[in-house]
């Protein structure tokens, strides 16, 4: 895996690499060493036996957890070949990552919005943090649209609540 430049549609000219950030860079070093250790027989790739394995050993035993991660090993896997090679391996690692960080981010906004820290967001609450960062409030359509997107399009706006991270 390179540390220098990521192109995840290698040898596509018309897409420019992505310049790594420094940690980009630290995750590919780690991931290189990690592909490595779950490849010593130096094939080049590694299976989705081999990689759960590894997730167990680490201590990762969830089964949501587990499931979790095949899904998104089978993602990574670009060919289609049932397993993942070096560059497949790379933008797992820099996805997880990725993922870890979003997850932050969304749990700092959701302790923002839930002012009442019920763990549920309701439509006045989100109104509140709108206003609070000055920006317009919900509109009809909004409020249709969420309670449509978390399953609740019959009920009342005020009965609608989105669960906290």
């Amino acid at each position: 895996i390179s540390s220098r430049h990521f192109n995840p549609e290698d040898g596509n000219k018309k897409r420019p690499q992505h310049r790594l950030t420094k940690s980009e860079e630290w995750v590919l070093e780690r991931a290189n060493l990690i592909f490595n250790a779950l490849d010593p027989e130096k094939t080049g790739h590694i299976g989705v036996v081999q990689f759960t394995a590894a997730l167990k050993a680490s201590g990762l035993t969830d089964p949501e957890g587990l499931h979790f991660a095949v899904l998104v090993f089978g993602l990574m896997d670009m060919d289609n070949s049932r397993s993942i090679e070096r560059e497949e391996f790379g933008t797992l690692a820099l996805v997880s990552r990725s993922l870890v960080e979003i997850r932050y981010k969304c749990t700092k906004f959701m302790d923002f919005v839930d002012v009442d820290g019920n763990n549920d967001v309701d439509f006045e609450e989100i109104d509140s943090a709108l206003q609070y960062l000055g920006e317009p409030l919900l509109t009809e359509e909004d409020r249709n649209k969420l309670a449509s997107s978390v399953g609740h399009p019959d009920l009342d706006h005020d009965e609608v609540t989105l669960d906290a991270v």
